[in-house]
């Protein structure tokens, strides 16, 4: 040992010199005063552990968190929607995950709407998420707006790979 380096630990000073194991096993077998068929099990019991958690953090969902907009008006919902339809008829038409959460699909029947609110022949047909809240534990704890509506305004955001959404959970869905 070097005159410069500072001194051991007891529990370091008392560790056996063999070479049975690795240095960790030896340090919990003096830790436990020397019981080494307790260190083993509780490093089998960690190693275990260390294993299996990424495992079963695999086996759950997580959603990512929003601060949603909070729009203070239809015509600042109407400026930022990509594209805003009366519709018409509004059906249940599965569901799929959008952002680690469970949301609803629905087919709808629908007219565009122009910027100055002239609603155009109906005629279009969409597939329209109804986007849910991600972090509530609910999906929609409010209810889901687009369920049993009809007859309403829709504002909706496109997504990069083409999906139509509701802006929000909360809003998206008015009175024409």
């Amino acid at each position: 040992m070097r005159s410069d380096a500072p001194p051991l630990s007891p529990i370091c000073e008392r560790l056996p010199p063999t070479e049975r194991g690795p240095a960790t096993f030896h340090l919990m077998s003096a830790v436990l005063g020397g019981r080494e068929g307790t260190a083993m099990r509780m490093l089998r019991s960690a190693a275990a552990l260390l294993i299996a958690t990424p495992m079963l953090a695999a086996c759950t969902t997580s959603a990512t968190c929003y601060d949603w907009v909070v729009y203070d008006s239809v015509e600042r919902m109407h400026e930022d929607a990509t594209l805003v339809v009366a519709a018409g008829r509004i059906e249940p038409a599965g569901t799929t995950t959008w952002s680690g959460a469970r949301a609803n699909l629905y087919d709808v029947e629908a007219a565009p709407v122009g910027p100055d609110g002239e609603v155009r022949e109906m005629g279009l047909r969409l597939r329209v998420l109804s986007t849910p809240e991600t972090c509530s534990g609910e999906t929609y704890p409010d209810g889901d707006p687009m369920l049993g509506a009809h007859d309403v305004d829709l504002y909706l955001t496109e997504e990069d790979d083409g999906t139509l959404r509701t802006p929000t959970p909360f809003r998206g869905v008015g009175a024409p």
